[in-house]
């Protein structure tokens, strides 16, 4: 890039939605992380108790946690509206009442998020929110049901075979065969979400996906274009690799609405980005991306200068962009409002 061209690039970031990291992952309840956060066992009286001081002293706070449940932390609930991609709240042990449903999933992608939360393979997760059990693929077909009418006039047949195709993750569970007097069965010993977190759950994902799409529509609506960027480091198999690699980028186009997205093949978040993907072993293209790092690189330098709304590269690797003056970043953090370049994260803005 020539020294005399400065682009002023707005980097907003939200939370990386990588293949590995379910976005309702909800295996600890919300009495469970209370009792976690002030290190208190978990316990009926502690439960009431710490729900009181939290109303009389936190009431501005929201109890929820960013890449994994067992890490609870309070930050605004302001703040948790804003980036609800980010801080993800917890299931509350509330009572499911009778007729309760009054809302129901209208799309495929609400259902897989539905059925990928409720129905785990078991080794997931170990929490007294989930009950291992021997599921039947007609019990997660009528569970389903209660949810959504995608699959009105739909046989258990035809249920099974959406699930194997939009690959639901409990499709991957061996099976285990059996004949009784009814005939053959088979069946998947699976980690089952108590049916009384389940309509929270509903909440949780009809309410977040809209918000998140207007958001993401009205950036574009305001000239940006949604890049995303996806990376491996080092190790395992390359055929492995390259699989999430694409998975990743799959992702990110269908859950966070990028218009291109670039990748890294190999490559370390501390590796600099003006110095990713530059040799033949590194500068692989994969199935679904528009090119490597490189490509997002070259797309800043286009002119007229663009803006840019990233999805997927960490705050430290904008903040390594920024360093070694490859481009000239112009950060309004949404949490803060400073139009300073910053770092933000879950204890300071500077």
């Amino acid at each position: 890039m020539q020294e005399n061209r400065q682009i002023a690039l707005r980097f907003f970031f939200l939370s990386s939605l990588s293949v590995d990291i379910r976005l309702f992952e909800m295996n600890i309840t919300y009495e469970q992380a209370l009792c976690m956060f002030f290190g208190q066992e978990c316990t009926e009286d502690n439960i009431s108790s710490l729900q009181a001081k939290m109303k009389e002293q936190y009431d501005e706070l929201q109890l929820c946690y960013e890449s994994s449940p067992t890490t609870p932390i309070l930050v605004t609930k302001s703040r948790m509206h804003f980036q609800p991609f980010k801080f993800k709240p917890y299931l509350s042990e509330l009572p499911m009442k009778d007729g309760q449903t009054t809302v129901k999933f209208t799309s495929d992608t609400q259902v897989i998020k539905f059925i990928n939360t409720v129905f785990c393979p078991e080794d997931i997760v170990s929490n007294k929110a989930y009950e291992s059990m021997c599921v039947q693929p007609k019990d997660v077909f009528l569970t389903t049901l209660r949810y959504t009418d995608i699959f009105d006039g739909k046989s258990l047949s035809g249920f099974r075979q959406w699930c194997t195709k939009n690959k639901v993750a409990y499709m991957g569970v061996n099976v285990t065969r059996k004949r009784d007097t009814s005939g053959r069965s088979y069946s998947r010993q699976l980690a089952v979400l108590n049916k009384k977190y389940h309509m929270q759950l509903v909440d949780v994902i009809i309410k977040n996906w809209p918000n998140h799409k207007q958001r993401i529509q009205q950036l574009k609506d305001d000239g940006y274009l949604i890049v995303g960027y996806a990376r491996k480091s080092p190790g395992g198999s390359n055929a492995g690799r390259v699989v999430c690699l694409e998975s990743m980028t799959s992702l990110l186009k269908d859950r966070s609405l990028v218009d291109k997205v670039f990748a890294s093949h190999v490559c370390r978040a501390s590796d600099r980005l003006s110095g990713r993907d530059m040799t033949a072993t590194t500068s692989q293209s994969f199935q679904g991306s528009d090119g490597t790092s490189q490509g997002t690189l070259a797309a800043s330098s286009d002119d007229p200068p663009n803006r840019f709304y990233f999805r997927g590269l960490r705050e430290s690797e904008a903040l390594f962009a920024w360093l070694e003056n490859q481009i000239h970043v112009h950060w309004k953090c949404f949490a803060c409002k400073s139009d300073l370049v910053c770092v933000h994260s879950n204890l300071f803005c500077q």
